[in-house]
């Protein structure tokens, strides 16, 4: 073989070499480019779900917060032992002074009775004689 064919053939491979790691580079920097846009969409992605995720956990924390207020408002406003013990010993006083609670509400009774008397007598006095006229 002539070495201008040799030197032509050469010339030829090194070129179709050329041209195939050209390509093959093109093709590298093409992937690069779209691993590095996807990678792009995806952060996207994973910040507006760590966005939701700590609004969610906001929320949460704002309605656990606000369900202790209420319940802690609830406590407060309780009757502990200590306001029933208030209350039971004066029933205790009221019962255990000589029957005074009794003897109260028996004078009461009496009371309530006489007055109740009185207004049946004007009654009676206004439906026989009329209103004065």
């Amino acid at each position: 073989m002539p070495d201008w064919l040799l030197a032509s053939v050469g010339e030829i491979l090194a070129g179709l070499v050329l041209a195939a790691l050209a390509w093959v580079l093109s093709s590298i920097r093409d992937l690069r480019r779209e691993i590095s846009e996807s990678n792009a969409a995806a952060d996207a992605r994973l910040d507006a779900v760590e966005r939701q995720a700590v609004k969610a956990e906001e929320l949460e924390r704002h309605s656990v917060i606000d369900r202790l207020n209420r319940c802690e408002r609830q406590l407060a406003a309780m009757t502990t032992a200590e306001d029933l013990n208030r209350i039971h010993a004066r029933i205790d006083k009221l019962g255990s002074a000589d029957g005074a609670l009794a003897s109260g509400i028996g004078e009461l009774k009496g009371l309530v009775e006489s007055q109740s008397g009185q207004l049946e007598l004007i009654q009676s006095y206004l439906l026989r004689n009329g209103d004065g006229k």
